[in-house]
């Protein structure tokens, strides 16, 4: 019996043998099993913790914003740190008081700065507060070390508001022959804008002086300027208006101021006008009796001519003086007055549009030929000057013909009114008036 136990003991300890082992390979696989689930679960946690941001020590936005702007800030994402939260708490400050308090989930947002009307800089500050740990998170997502609070701060310079440019001052003149300029003048203004009445712009139009041509009958042109100045936050800042109205159309004389003249010399006595012409010219002799109008025995004398032919009854003594007016629809122009000398030995001088001299078209444009006919013998030199005085053509570009006809070219001649100057040998000068267009 004891035997048959013992034979059947140990009969049964080869089956023992083999359960355990079976039992041990299911222990292993489950705990495979757990070890795979448990590897799974950490990878999908790791994976959650790298999604989250990692955050560096810095703001991105601009520094300097204009008055009452909107600026877009945020927080840069560069450097490793395991973020407790995606809560990003923004603090904004103006000259160290709060002025905006608020979470922001993206670490992405706006700040609309206020305005700043001080004329002067004002200081702002955007601080961005966030909870983090040194590191990468571990695989559950969790921090690996200490979570503390980070602060971030961006210093911000707030621009003041724009001013608009002072109300300008006007002033106006005349070029050339007709053209009005007129010449602004406007505190902080960096451009002009323009608006004009009774002619047309030319040339530049947004600068501080202004150029205008009259239309055709005008008789006026009045200019109205604004200074303007760029906005920081776009567009311009404008001033007020000021006009102002220039009558450029009244003529204008021009002409010799003195004569000095032999009895047997004609000399013509010249106007310069700006458009439209002069309709009418009025001549006034003084209290000299040495002195008389051929064509009439007044003292005054008006004709729709620029020329008027006048006597000298005496031989020589004191000097006399006329003036002339010229007029138009437009008005009344300057008064020119001429002193009248009579030269020894009598006779008499002629100040007509008769003049031996023949100079066609009187009104040229800039490049035709000018001609001269029945140009004395003894005039030994032809000068063209502007009504500054310089002279633009001397006699070596006039060059004299060995007979009585010339031609000028005006090419290098500017627009605007030329005397044509005769010089004769004895001295004399006699002048012509030139329109360049």
């Amino acid at each position: 019996m004891r035997f048959f136990h013992n034979n059947l003991v140990d009969a049964e300890k080869p089956i023992n043998r083999v359960g355990q082992l079976v039992k041990q390979q299911i222990i292993m696989k489950k705990n495979t099993l757990l070890i795979i689930v448990f590897m799974v679960l950490g990878f999908a946690q790791q994976v959650n913790a790298c999604s989250l941001p990692s955050l560096s020590d810095a703001i991105d936005g601009p520094t300097s914003v204009c008055s009452g702007g909107s600026e877009f800030y945020t927080v840069d994402f560069a450097s490793v740190q395991c973020v407790q939260s995606l809560d990003f708490s923004v603090l904004v400050e103006v000259d160290g008081q709060v002025f905006q308090q608020f979470n922001s989930v993206s670490g992405a947002f706006n700040v609309n700065w206020p305005v700043n009307s001080t004329g002067s800089n004002r200081s702002g500050r955007v601080s961005v507060a966030y909870l983090a740990a040194d590191g990468a998170c571990d695989a559950f997502g969790l921090p690996q070390s200490v979570v503390t609070q980070r602060v971030l701060s961006l210093d911000v310079e707030i621009r003041p508001a724009t001013l608009p440019p002072s109300t300008p001052t006007i002033t106006s003149r005349v070029i050339g022959t007709n053209t009005a300029q007129f010449t602004a003048s406007s505190a902080r203004a960096t451009s002009y804008s323009w608006t004009v009445s009774g002619g047309t712009i030319v040339g530049n139009a947004t600068g501080s002086v202004l150029r205008v041509r009259p239309n055709d009958g005008a008789c006026s042109v009045t200019a109205t300027a604004r200074g303007r100045l760029a906005r920081c936050e776009g567009g311009f800042a404008v001033s007020g208006a000021r006009s102002n109205t220039m009558n450029i159309s009244r003529p204008t004389i021009f002409g010799p101021t003195s004569f000095d003249v032999p009895s047997d010399r004609f000399f013509t006595e010249f106007s310069i006008e700006i458009s439209p012409a002069a309709t009418s010219y009025t001549y006034t002799l003084d209290n000299n009796t040495n002195f008389n109008f051929t064509d009439t025995p007044s003292r005054t004398f008006t004709t729709s001519f620029p020329q008027i032919s006048l006597q000298c009854n005496g031989t020589s003594g004191l000097p006399g003086f006329m003036t002339v007016v010229a007029s138009n629809s437009c008005g009344v122009s300057n008064t020119e007055t001429i002193q009248l000398n009579c030269v020894s030995g009598g006779g008499g001088f002629l100040l007509t549009e008769n003049a031996p001299i023949n100079i066609f078209p009187n009104t040229i444009s800039a490049g035709e030929t000018l001609n001269v006919e029945n140009l004395p013998s003894d005039v030994v030199s032809v000068e063209m000057l502007p009504l500054t005085g310089r002279i633009s053509a001397d006699k070596t570009s006039v060059e004299l013909s060995d007979n009585s006809t010339l031609k000028v070219n005006t090419a290098k001649l500017a627009r605007g009114l030329h005397v044509m100057r005769f010089t004769y040998k004895d001295g004399h000068v006699e002048q012509r008036n030139i329109l360049v267009k």
